[in-house]
């Protein structure tokens, strides 16, 4: 409900955009921290950040993906099987 006001209100685009970049910034966060784990107030914080990372994946591209139209998925799914096949037509040369 929350995630359909931010994006009624900012865009979709926009709030998938700064959403993941937000996500990715948290996730390096995350990652960098995990050379300090010897620390148990460094575990809190890759703790607190997981979630601060749950919330804002709801809030952005969480929410976004129940959007997609299912002619999209149809759409998708046929374009897919189609890339399979031309794929399967063009072997890798591997000499």
């Amino acid at each position: 409900m929350i995630s359909n006001t931010i994006s009624s209100y900012f865009g979709r685009r926009t709030v998938y955009v700064w959403g993941m970049a937000a996500i990715a910034t948290e996730l390096c966060l995350i990652g960098i921290l995990n050379v300090w784990t010897d620390n148990p107030s460094v575990a809190w914080a890759q703790a607190i950040l997981t979630l601060v990372w749950t919330v804002t994946f709801q809030l952005s591209a969480g929410q976004l993906g129940k959007r997609v139209p299912d002619r999209s998925h149809v759409m998708l799914h046929i374009l897919t099987n189609h890339m399979s096949l031309q794929a399967g037509h063009f072997p890798p040369n591997l000499d």
